[in-house]
Order: structure tokens, then C-alpha cells, then sequence
């Protein structure tokens, strides 16, 4: 499992360095980065599938 998450890191390296330059500030880029991944996390969690409206994460994502 933790090198499962590790590989999927790697993978996601440049996703994230392209938002952080997209990013007007240190705040912006870390709202953006932090919002991705937490999408990412409900995506990846079948107990919150019900909670998905066209494949995007609730506002409450994190109380999913």
C-alpha cells in the first residue's frame, strides 16, 4: 500500500509543480494543491461513491 501511494506521488510530481506555478501566491498554490489532492482522496474512497455529482467531490468532501 505505501509504495502503491509513493508511485502514484511520482506520478503526480509534475500536476502539482504546474499548479504551484499557475499560482499567484504561496496561499493560492497551497488552496490548489491541498483541493486536488483532497478530490483525489474521495475519488479513491469507495464509502463516499455516492457523494460524487459528474465525477467531482462534494464541498463537504472531507466530512465524506
Amino acid at each position: 500500500m505505501i509504495v502503491h501511494a509513493l508511485v502514484q506521488a511520482m506520478n503526480r510530481r509534475d500536476e502539482v509543480f504546474q499548479m504551484i506555478e499557475d499560482s499567484e501566491d504561496r496561499d493560492e498554490a497551497m488552496h490548489r494543491v491541498g483541493r486536488a489532492s483532497t478530490a483525489r482522496a474521495v475519488d479513491s474512497d469507495p464509502a463516499c461513491a455516492h457523494t460524487r455529482v459528474r465525477g467531482r467531490p462534494p464541498s463537504h468532501a472531507r466530512n465524506c
